[in-house]
């Protein structure tokens, strides 16, 4: 995260999968919302995050 601001990122957007509860606990502490994922063709993913920076 901190590379990607440092080098000019606005938002940041990850796919992840909604079985990672601990994962999911801490896109949360970090401040990222869950968005509607829409088909990205990731088979495992069924869950996407966005952060503005």
């Amino acid at each position: 995260m901190k590379y990607a601001t440092d080098h000019g990122a606005k938002k940041l957007f990850m796919i992840s999968n909604s079985g990672l509860k601990a994962a999911l606990h801490i896109y949360h502490k970090y401040g990222f919302n869950e968005i509607k994922l829409n088909d990205y063709e990731y088979e495992r993913g069924d869950i996407a995050f966005e952060l503005t920076v």
